[in-house]
């Protein structure tokens, strides 16, 4: 196992309870905002879903360390492999979600992927949980299960659908997709920012020279004005009247 420890207890684990807190209570704050029309909630949910993102950003990079190490082609790859997508796409949910709420306006679109985000995350925590405890993903005591001495328990709908599922999960090692997802992400990042140099270059040479003028004609530089003395001999005429 990879050594992503501290005091010697892995990381992630550690790392995915504020995501799995702090989307589900985004939920509950749009929820109330639905109810009650507070602008308060929708602020709360928006500040409540950024930090979501940012601490399951950190909780998913921990993972992946811990992801590397699981042998490909095994039931605990598959697993990984449907608890790690799974996680991306609350991630990517996430994303949406704050690009849509940053403009002020929340639909009912807005409100479902944040539905979406929390029945992913119970899913993929589902898979997570059974990582460690069949499988003993960073475990160094082997679950009884994993050793034969529990039979599986069956006839929980649930469960059962999330285990049917997995046979759609490829058990392979996806580092290398990663890899690739990520420089083609680096490359389109580094071309909007080209583009957005050069139409910045573009636009500044179109600008025209500023006027050394003020709007009514009268120079704004070239001399000081007193606007007290004025005040005050305006003020001396209209007493004289």
């Amino acid at each position: 196992m990879p050594k992503l420890t501290y005091a010697e207890h892995p990381v992630h684990p550690v790392l995915n309870d504020y995501p799995a807190a702090l989307v589900p209570t985004s939920l509950v704050f749009d929820m109330l905002h639905l109810v009650t029309r507070r602008r308060s909630f929708k602020v709360a949910s928006f500040f409540t879903m950024l930090l979501a993102l940012l601490t399951g950003g950190a909780a998913a990079a921990t993972g992946y360390a811990d992801y590397r190490e699981i042998p490909p082609n095994t039931e605990a790859k598959r697993i990984a492999n449907a608890h790690a997508m799974l996680n991306v796409g609350v991630l990517a949910s996430l994303v949406l979600q704050l690009l849509i709420r940053s403009t002020g306006r929340i639909g009912l679109f807005a409100r479902l992927l944040n539905v979406a985000a929390n029945v992913g995350l119970v899913s993929a925590g589902w898979y997570g949980t059974h990582l460690v405890y069949r499988h003993g993903t960073r475990v160094d005591v082997v679950p009884t299960a994993v050793a034969g001495g529990e039979e599986r328990v069956d006839g929980r709908p649930l469960a059962d659908a999330l285990g049917s599922a997995l046979t759609m999960v490829p058990d392979g090692d996806l580092s290398g997709l990663v890899t690739r997802v990520t420089g083609s992400v680096q490359q389109v990042a580094d071309t909007l920012a080209d583009r957005s140099a050069d139409a910045t270059e573009e636009w500044s040479d179109d600008l025209p020279e500023p006027e050394p003028r003020g709007a009514l004609g009268d120079p704004v530089a070239d001399r000081d004005v007193d606007v007290t003395g004025q005040v005050n001999e305006a003020l001396a005429d209209e007493a004289v009247r």
